[in-house]
């Protein structure tokens, strides 16, 4: 897996979140950890003492990742909502609101979302099958 020194900057693993993180990344996982101390960029959301991480499995994000470091961006999946596929289908839904780096159409499930900020849980069920978080957990 990647070394997450870098996104130590945002969220506060501690050895559970380093070693799921170690295990699925780069991959379909988001995580949701508590923010690391001084991090306090306004992200939205319901949860302000926490934000989600994931290092995704495409070479044109990692690569890009590599030249940035961590970076805040939103997802392109809305809830109850098909995912969207194409860099079209996220200029249609967002406009020219953030920018869309076309890798490619991107196939398959949208990403497992687990929190690790509290009990452990599933908040949206993915490509990581939720057994194998159990398996690694445990």
């Amino acid at each position: 897996g990647p070394d997450v020194r870098a996104l130590e900057a945002v969220a506060r693993f501690d050895e559970r979140a380093r070693h799921v993180a170690a295990s699925i990344w780069p991959g379909p996982l988001t995580i949701v950890l508590p923010r690391a101390p001084g991090f306090d960029a306004d992200l939205g959301g319901t949860s302000p003492g926490t934000v989600a991480v994931r290092v995704p499995a495409h070479p044109l994000a990692l690569e890009f990742l590599a030249q940035t470091g961590p970076l805040g961006v939103t997802s392109a999946n809305l809830s109850g909502a098909p995912p969207l596929t194409t860099a079209e289908e996220a200029e249609q839904l967002f406009g020219s609101k953030v920018g869309v780096l076309d890798g490619g159409a991107c196939k398959g499930q949208p990403s497992t979302v687990l929190d690790l900020a509290s009990t452990p849980r599933v908040l949206r069920a993915g490509a990581v099958d939720a057994a194998q978080l159990q398996a690694l957990m445990s």
